[in-house]
């Protein structure tokens, strides 16, 4: 589902356009992903990555899931160019509120 998702995007989403995913944090290094991340390195420029680690409040974003998940931000491009940064973000705890998660983004 994932992957077909991401491929949706890539299709209808415009160049310079871009795309925000939650997404099952396998998707950083699991092999059955192998094929997503190769969409998202050669037709996006990842913009952020963010991850959760969270030991006591879970490694989750969603709402009543235990999954661990990842927050992909990514720009669709035609190609790479030099100086494109990437943010990694990796959340040592999760926002107590919803005013706090806002204030922190």
């Amino acid at each position: 589902m994932g992957l077909l998702s991401l491929y949706l995007a890539y299709r209808y989403v415009k160049p310079g356009g871009v795309i925000a995913f939650v997404l099952p944090r396998n998707l950083l290094s699991g092999v059955s992903w192998f094929l997503a991340r190769m969409l998202l390195a050669n037709k996006f420029h990842l913009r952020y990555v963010i991850v959760s680690s969270d030991a006591e409040k879970g490694y989750n974003f969603s709402e009543n899931t235990s999954l661990s998940e990842c927050l992909i931000i990514a720009k669709r491009i035609d190609e790479h160019r030099l100086g494109e940064e990437t943010v990694l973000i990796n959340l040592l705890r999760k926002p107590k509120s919803a005013l706090k998660a806002m204030l922190l983004s």
